[in-house]
């Protein structure tokens, strides 16, 4: 299935409003498409700190900040024809660490007890 039709009505309608400006912005500006992708992994991380400490709202404006940035680093690789296998590998794993990261800080700032979110995410 092509990527487009399989993506989640969010991405499409709310992400994209920011993400396709920012990315025109970016080529521009001639801007490493690894570097949106860092820049991402940094904001998310910045929000499951925000969870821990309690500031939900902040923490899910910077976790929205970092699902931006992750729709935008692909544009951002097309657009100045930067593609590489390393920012693919980059790419597939800040998605990775940014979703356990950011779910395991939320959980944690629920006071759920470390075991049971090891157990959580072992099933």
């Amino acid at each position: 299935m092509e990527k487009n039709k399989r993506r989640f009505l969010f991405s499409v309608f709310i992400q994209d409003l920011i993400a396709v400006p920012l990315a025109k912005f970016l080529i521009q500006l001639k801007f490493n498409a690894n570097l949106v992708t860092l820049v991402g992994l940094f904001l998310a991380i910045l929000s499951g700190v925000a969870y821990i400490c309690h500031a939900y709202i902040l923490g899910s404006i910077l976790l929205f900040g970092a699902l931006v940035m992750d729709s935008t680093d692909g544009r951002v690789a097309r657009g100045t024809n930067s593609f590489s296998s390393f920012g693919a590998k980059l790419d597939a794993i800040t998605d990775k660490v940014r979703s356990f990261f950011v779910a395991f800080c939320f959980l944690w700032s629920l006071e759920i007890s470390l075991i049971h979110i090891l157990i959580f995410f072992g099933m």
